[in-house]
């Protein structure tokens, strides 16, 4: 960008020009601005954008708030952008080959992974919690897979 920010920079600077009393949380309108900027800027189409943001939104959301005066957490969200960002100690290879193994482990189960997933995701955002990843892949899947590597391929999902 042009004042040399990364792009966590970028996305809190927008954050903090919404969070008028400093607490690092906004309402979910503003967030929602900042995230469909975010998301439109890596070029995702606005029905996608829109999903992002909604199941983003949610996951961010301050369990305190009512759904009237929603207010999301943007330090937790940039926390997590950037912790996305660093380079992984897990290698490549080793995510693609079980991305593989979930894959197979689906057409054994006669169904496609995407829609195993899809058939978890209760609220359509295009996201699945963080439970049910890992009940999909410990449970349905039946895949043994370590919990730093699972948690690397939530984070990547």
């Amino acid at each position: 960008n042009l004042h040399g920010e990364t792009l966590v920079q970028e996305v809190m600077r927008g954050f903090e020009a919404e969070d008028h009393d400093g607490w690092g949380w906004v309402s979910a309108e503003a967030f929602g601005r900042v995230v469909l900027r975010l998301a439109r800027r890596a070029r995702m189409s606005d029905v996608a954008a829109k999903r992002a943001v909604a199941g983003v939104t949610r996951r961010y959301k301050r369990p305190e708030s009512s759904s009237r005066a929603a207010h999301v957490d943007y330090v937790a969200f940039c926390h997590a952008l950037e912790a996305a960002q660093q380079p992984s100690e897990i290698d490549q290879r080793l995510l693609n080959q079980i991305i593989l193994d979930m894959k197979r482990a689906a057409n054994t189960l006669g169904r496609h992974l995407s829609e195993l997933f899809r058939t978890k995701d209760r609220s359509e955002s295009g996201f699945v919690s963080r439970y049910e990843f890992r009940r999909i892949v410990r449970h349905e899947l039946r895949l043994d897979i370590a919990e730093p590597v699972l948690l690397k391929l939530m984070e990547i999902g």
